[in-house]
């Protein structure tokens, strides 16, 4: 799953969006990454500029992040935060894996260990849930460095290219993915229950990531921050049909520098006998941690298109 990006036109001939990756898959070659970086912040600065819509779903996302009481300069500052992040984001992902921690420094860097051994405990594999924050395509490739076997369920990227490139790095890691399109529901779930089964790790992202993502009934609204957004419900059905753990697991850059690196950050397990097989009850917990990781790096949180839903959900008035 990804964050959205402008879908491609039916035309004919390259499209800008593939020339862009091409381009920085060749820059990556050559330039040195602190380049490459300053680059992709200029091309955020135009891109809001250039992009109103975009301009205009940030800042939204902006207030109910910041409170309805910031001011449209803190908004906007927090938009062009976002667009430097995603971009990037997007020039990691052609960098890496040779720009991630090695399994020892991982370790050592990791925060929240002790609820990894935790959940691993179980012996029923454990059920990895994320946001598109940070660099979350790295959060799979490191994983793989800790335990096998290691499996990422997601959405095609709308981006072809950005597609093949990202789904070359995760096979170079021994990263086994689970494309939800065209699939039947029954041959998922299996899937899904084989790595399980197999005492592996399950990784989605759980929320929305781009805008149209045809979700339909596997996304519901929860209340996050001061209204109603989507996010994916199918994670705690599996947890609970598997009895595995969902374990919320971030990976999220350190300091604001072109050097800065990532930690691998691990919030407590949700246990589906704590809640009784209560998938709502886990789903609340859930999102909880999902708003508090939002607050900690709002500048990494990868949305870029309207996420709050317009007032409360008919269930919810």
């Amino acid at each position: 799953m990804t964050a959205r990006r402008p879908r491609p036109g039916n035309g004919g001939g390259l499209r800008p969006d593939a020339i862009g990756v091409g381009l920085a898959r060749v820059a990556a070659a050559v330039l040195p990454p602190a380049w490459l970086f300053a680059a992709g912040r200029l091309g955020a600065r135009a891109m809001l500029a250039l992009a109103p819509e975009v301009r205009a779903a940030l800042t939204e996302n902006a207030r109910h992040i910041l409170g309805s009481d910031s001011t449209d300069d803190e908004r906007l500052g927090l938009a062009r935060e976002v667009l430097a992040s995603f971009a990037r984001f997007t020039l990691e992902l052609v960098l890496a894996p040779r720009r991630l921690p090695t399994g020892p420094e991982l370790f050592e860097a990791m925060r929240g260990r002790e609820h990894w051994h935790r959940a691993r405990a179980a012996g029923r594999g454990v059920i990895g849930i994320t946001l598109h924050m940070g660099n979350y395509e790295a959060g799979p490739m490191l994983l793989t460095r800790l335990h096998r076997p290691v499996a990422i369920v997601y959405r095609r990227d709308p981006m072809d290219i950005f597609e093949r490139v990202r789904s070359r790095q995760r096979r170079r890691c021994g990263i086994e993915e689970i494309p939800v399109e065209g699939v039947p529901s029954l041959q998922l779930g299996l899937r899904m229950l084989d790595v399980l089964r197999r005492d592996g790790t399950l990784l989605v992202a759980g929320d929305v990531g781009f805008d149209g993502e045809d979700a339909g009934a596997e996304s519901a609204p929860r209340p996050f921050f001061d209204g109603w957004a989507p996010f994916m419900t199918w994670p705690a059905r599996v947890a609970r049909a598997a009895r595995a753990p969902l374990l919320p697991c971030f990976i999220v850059r350190e300091g604001n520098g072109d050097g800065d690196g990532y930690r691998l950050e691990i919030a407590p397990p949700i246990f589906p006998e704590d809640h009784d097989g209560d998938e709502q009850a886990m789903l609340d917990r859930l999102t909880a941690v999902f708003e508090q990781f939002v607050r900690r790096h709002p500048e990494q949180w990868l949305i870029i298109h309207r996420y709050w839903l317009d007032g409360a959900p008919p269930s919810a008035r």
